[in-house]
């Protein structure tokens, strides 16, 4: 068997003299025999090292097509050397450049499938690849650039998408990258050459809570329909822990730890899996004794239906969703004097950052109580 070797070369003819840009070549030796592929780059030779393309901006995106150009010749070596095929050097410049059809796609879809996540957020991931292929200028790894990043987001804001919609993209986007750095795809994410904040998280800056009053309003109203009942102690069961929706559906009372009299649930986050530690109120603790430990297992949408039957009943004024408990948790902790850093890892935030928002909507109350009493 003949030997083959294949390397990347700049200015094989020294030509840098001529003060041009010199072409990046592909060279294949086979035996005794060797052959050169234009790549369709050419950089001067500072800006190539050690088989790199450097001190460019576009470098990335360079380096990238280089890499697949690359792959395309060992693909295709590698097939004839399994198939005792004779290496021709006419179909491997045809072979060098062919277009893989859709492959970073086809790698988003693939980590879609494999990656570890709560079967909720894999519909938000999925939602997401339906939204690159609309957009659909980030097809291969060589388009994974931060120009069509900038491009991308522009294309969203266009289409009249919220603050809070681009950035969960783009989170989602950015993990889905930083695997295909990690899986040695691509050299480099390119959301690390943005600016800090060019994103904005659109999160707003105070929450809606409800009072001590609205909670005991929802705990004595009168609920004929068994489902809506149920829908009501799931919601003040997450008021009186803090627990997400997900997290509520995988909670179960014999994981809890009893300290001091005060239950105490330690576990991760079903949508982060960011660990959290927080407490049971006597009255979730007896909402889950109710129920043998274990909350209903009702799907998300119908719970949210239920909880706007349960506000109409209990004459709440704000709009009844699960996370509203969530909220009132966070809120009603402060309130009563707990630390900043305390209610974050009991939310299980990844940082106070997230919390802030919640002693902002305490400082917002306290000054309409102000103005209240003022006046």
């Amino acid at each position: 068997m003949k030997q083959i070797t294949i390397a990347m070369v700049c200015d094989r003819r020294s030509r840098e003299s001529a003060g041009k840009p010199q072409a990046i070549e592909i060279r294949v030796t086979i035996g005794s025999n060797v052959h050169y592929y234009n790549t369709g780059v050419k950089v001067y030779r500072y800006q190539w090292k050690n088989d790199r393309i450097v001190n460019r901006d576009d470098a990335v995106q360079l380096n990238e097509r280089l890499s697949i150009l690359l792959r395309n010749v060992n693909r295709y070596i590698n097939e004839c050397l399994e198939q005792n095929k004779e290496v021709s050097f006419t179909r491997l410049g045809a072979a060098m450049n062919e277009q893989q059809p859709d492959e970073w796609l086809t790698f988003v879809a693939d980590r879609i499938r494999k990656r570890k996540m709560a079967e909720g957020t894999r519909k938000h991931y999925t939602t997401l690849l339906k939204v690159l292929k609309t957009y659909g200028k980030m097809k291969q790894y060589a388009d994974l650039t931060t120009a069509n990043i900038i491009s991308f987001n522009e294309w969203l804001r266009n289409g009249k998408r919220q603050n809070g919609c681009l950035y969960n993209y783009n989170k989602m986007l950015k993990a889905v990258i930083s695997d295909a750095v990690l899986l040695g795809k691509i050299d480099e994410n390119p959301y690390s050459r943005l600016p800090r904040g060019y994103i904005p998280r659109g999160d707003k800056e105070s929450v809606e809570f409800l009072t001590e009053d609205e909670l005991k309003a929802i705990a004595d109203a009168e609920l004929k329909d068994a489902f809506v009942a149920r829908a009501r102690d799931m919601f003040l069961f997450q008021a009186y822990s803090g627990l997400a929706y997900s997290d509520m559906q995988a909670f179960t009372l014999d994981a809890c730890e009893v300290r001091d009299g005060i239950y105490t649930y330690a576990a991760e986050r079903q949508k982060t899996g960011v660990p959290f530690f927080t407490i049971l109120f006597p009255q979730a603790v007896e909402i889950a004794q109710r129920y043998d430990g274990v909350l209903p297992q009702v799907c998300n949408a119908d719970y949210n239906r239920f909880l706007k039957i349960v506000g109409a009943e209990a004459h709440i004024k704000k709009r009844m969703h699960s996370h509203l408990a969530r909220h009132t948790f966070a809120t009603l902790m402060l309130l009563k004097g707990s630390a900043l850093t305390n209610v974050s890892k009991m939310l299980g935030h990844t940082n106070t950052v997230q919390t802030q928002r919640y002693a902002k909507t305490l400082e917002e109350s306290i000054l309409a109580d102000a103005k209240r009493i003022i006046k």
